[in-house]
């Protein structure tokens, strides 16, 4: 996304997703190896926010609104996307610790 340019969005902004910081990610893939779990697991945060929570966490944290562009979200995409970890923590004592504010700041921390 350029500066100034608007950010698109698919749908309304209500699709809720689970965001899982890669720090995170690529911590629970090490316990995963080390520990040679076999198995199928949910690799997730356990918590769920709306594209419209996101964004708006992200314009308080750079003070201004961000411009957004609205368009129809593709028939494949999943709206709600609420999992759990337990499997996983009960398994190997992994949970996820990047909150999604501390993640978007860590982001911005970097690319500003």
């Amino acid at each position: 996304m350029e500066s100034g340019q608007p950010l698109t969005v698919w749908g309304d902004g209500s699709a809720q997703k689970d965001y899982l910081h890669i720090d995170d990610f690529c911590e629970a893939m090490v316990t995963v190896i080390n520990q040679k779990l076999m198995g199928i697991y949910n690799l997730c945060h356990g918590s769920s926010y709306s594209i419209s929570e996101v964004l708006a966490k992200i314009a308080v944290l750079v003070g201004q609104p961000v411009p957004l562009r609205y368009t129809e979200g593709p028939a494949w995409d999943v709206t709600r996307s609420r999992v759990s970890g337990m499997k996983l923590h009960g398994a190997t004592g992994w949970n996820a610790k990047v909150s999604i504010d501390d993640g978007i700041a860590r982001y911005f921390d970097k690319h500003s």
